[in-house]
């Protein structure tokens, strides 16, 4: 069996939400730490405090940053379960707007240097009942949309589950509170 050091680890960001990303890099650095798990929250980042193009930009300082100090984004993890983004919810429009989210995540996390991200379906509304909240992120057939990116993954929702084509088997890695994920 093969030992495990500190390069078979990642820290994940949220926990320095209060610090500087250069902060967070200095901090990595002095304990040994080279493979980040990004988390896509304030005061890191947010994606929708840019344009495409300003996101992509943004995205290769910090690479840039994080490949200069030796380190390397192995995993992006955007802020999905805040308001507004849920699979189970509702409202179609909120549907939408996270299978959007999810899109412009999978070219964030491209950008990063990386093919894993980790993303979550998000919740039910707290006043309904768990099994409708499942039923809802299960059919939601009327949301058709498909979000794709060479070299991650295709998700589709036309059933409400999640369904990952195209990829190998750790191009994705998705965290699932309801519904069924099949990847291929």
């Amino acid at each position: 069996m093969r030992k495990i050091t500190l390069n078979d680890f990642a820290v994940m960001t949220p926990s320095y939400q209060q610090y500087s990303f250069d902060y967070v890099l200095n901090s990595l650095q002095k304990i040994g730490i080279r493979n980040i798990d990004f988390w896509g929250g304030i005061p890191h980042y947010c994606r929708f405090d840019y344009s495409d193009s300003e996101a992509a930009a943004f995205l290769k300082e910090l690479r840039k940053k994080a490949e200069d100090m030796g380190m390397k984004f192995v995993i992006y993890t955007p802020e999905t379960l805040a308001y507004p983004y849920s699979i189970a919810d509702p409202n179609s429009r909120t549907v939408q707007r996270t299978i959007d989210f999810f899109r412009m995540s999978m070219d964030d996390a491209l950008t990063l240097g990386t093919d894993r991200l980790f993303i979550n379906t998000g919740t039910g509304l707290r006043d309904l009942p768990k099994e409708q909240s499942m039923d809802i992120c299960i059919t939601t057939g009327d949301v058709d949309s498909s979000a794709s990116v060479s070299g991650i993954a295709a998700i589709k929702t036309t059933t409400g589950d999640i369904r990952v084509e195209n990829c190998n088997a750790s191009a994705l890695d998705l965290s699932v509170s309801t519904g069924q994920v099949t990847v291929s």
